[in-house]
């Protein structure tokens, strides 16, 4: 019986050698990955008559042996998600522990004779993650002994296909950072070696990206300490399908969100996809709590320098501007961003409000002033707005003035007082006092 199973197991390896012109399709414009990947699974179709399937959770894609398998498919009212979270009554069967091979088997309960369909279900894990399942459709009967060598054999080839992917990632992962860390210390003279370097890369000096400078909160765990963690939760994320990421110091990185055809330039998905991401890492480094400075202009890699810039001035004013938030635009700095203010000039020019928290009768008239910055010193209109006669107003913002020393006739002391929107009121949670007055 050995001598049997090796004699199959090596005749199912000489025809799962995957050839350059492997099944005569033209496929010499798709990327490495997807030629493998579909080779693999046309030669699984050949040899066993069973169509097969690879979904892809990262790129969230699928890639198909034939037609045939989404044909069955579809017949039996099965979606892409449905081999892997069937949404219809099955059985389920484990055939291997190690790999985690299980039979999916739908059944209709109303008609136990009926025509069923079944599957094979095998998840491809990197790092303790599940990158993409490989499906086996048992379209005509059930896999014999012999079947599930081909079907090992199919497997070990995909997983060894991500596994050169990622050790490709992580190596082109090395050079793109290196060319990153040169154009941020590149001067204007050397804009030719430059672009020599990014075509060296691969990279265009022509296409364009939203930049996000990141960092670590405390200096506690460096970034570069959890480097492999960040890689592969950036993958995770789904924002490797838009960008890619550069890690350029013991605290720092750079996410650079292509833009384009398939770009996304909606500023509410890109927060989401920055919440997700922090999320996740916080799932595996619950130390990392990462912040982040965002600039919506769209700039090639020749703007890098002046990019990265503005996402520090964003992260590092925007820190201090609202304490609150995890992520600070450069678009929302409004004249702060043209205004070189210190860090600790800033922090002082807020402690006077801070101080004035202290006391919680000062709520309500850090409040007014809010408002009363709002519409424009308007005495009637803040009246109106916070339902209180104009008579309060005024002896509000008169003891305001008393308490911070506001001469609303010098035109320095009225911008000083506008500049802050960090202090906070509330008497159940933080929220901005001066909030976004003008």
């Amino acid at each position: 019986m050995s001598q049997i199973n090796t004699a199959v197991m090596n005749r199912t390896i000489r025809r799962f050698r995957i050839n350059s012109n492997s099944g005569g399709y033209l496929i010499s414009n798709l990327s490495y990955k997807e030629q493998k990947i579909r080779r693999i699974l046309q030669a699984v179709e050949a040899e066993m008559k069973f169509p097969a399937f690879l979904y892809d959770f990262v790129e969230e894609k699928g890639y198909y042996s034939s037609a045939n398998f989404r044909r069955i498919a579809d017949s039996f009212g099965l979606k892409d998600e449905d081999f892997w979270e069937p949404s219809m009554p099955y059985t389920k069967h484990t055939l291997c522990d190690y790999i985690e091979m299980i039979r999916y088997r739908l059944i209709e309960q109303t008609d136990l004779d009926g025509p069923r369909v079944s599957w094979i279900r095998i998840p491809i894990s990197m790092n303790g993650g599940i990158q993409a399942v490989f499906i086996v459709m048992e379209s005509r009967e059930l896999l014999d002994y012999y079947d599930e060598y081909s079907i090992r054999i199919a497997f070990l080839m995909l997983q060894g296909v991500y596994e050169q992917i990622m050790v490709a990632r992580r190596a082109g992962n090395i050079g793109f950072e290196n060319f990153v860390l040169y154009a941020l210390t590149a001067s204007e003279e050397e804009t030719g070696k430059l672009a020599f370097q990014a075509n060296v890369q691969g990279l265009s000096m022509s296409t364009q990206y939203i930049y996000i400078l990141f960092r670590q909160e405390e200096a506690e765990e460096v970034i570069q300490n959890r480097r492999k963690e960040i890689l592969d939760t950036f993958r995770k994320s789904g924002m490797s399908k838009y960008g890619q990421i550069a890690i350029i110091g013991e605290n720092e990185g750079i996410f650079f969100i292509e833009v384009g055809e398939n770009a996304v330039k909606d500023k509410t998905v890109i927060l989401e996809y920055l919440n997700l991401f922090r999320e996740k890492l916080l799932e595996q480094c619950p130390e990392l709590k990462l912040e982040f400075g965002l600039s919506m202009e769209e700039n090639t890699l020749a703007k890098l320098k002046q990019s990265v810039q503005k996402c520090k001035k964003a992260l590092e004013m925007g820190k201090i501007i609202f304490p609150d938030n995890f992520v600070w635009e450069y678009e929302k700095l409004g004249p702060l961003a043209w205004l070189q203010i210190p860090e600790e000039e800033l922090d002082q020019m807020l402690s006077k409000y801070r101080n004035l928290l202290n006391d919680e009768k000062n709520i309500e008239l850090l409040r007014t002033l809010k408002v009363y910055l709002e519409n424009n010193m308007n005495y009637s209109v803040t009246a109106e707005h916070m339902y209180v006669h104009i008579n309060t107003i005024r002896k509000r913002i008169a003891k305001i003035e008393y308490l911070l020393d506001i001469d609303w006739e010098n035109p320095i002391a009225r911008m000083n007082t506008e500049l802050p929107r960090s202090p906070r009121f509330s008497s159940y949670q933080t929220k901005n006092v001066l909030g976004n007055a003008a």
